[in-house]
């Protein structure tokens, strides 16, 4: 959820990829 969150609203493309890294990560 938190991580949808972030995504609707991103502060900046480098956190938007962060969290995809993040996603990868965790499946």
């Amino acid at each position: 959820d938190t991580v949808k969150v972030m995504e609707t609203r991103p502060l900046s493309k480098d956190k938007r990829w962060r969290l995809v890294e993040i996603m990868e990560k965790a499946k």
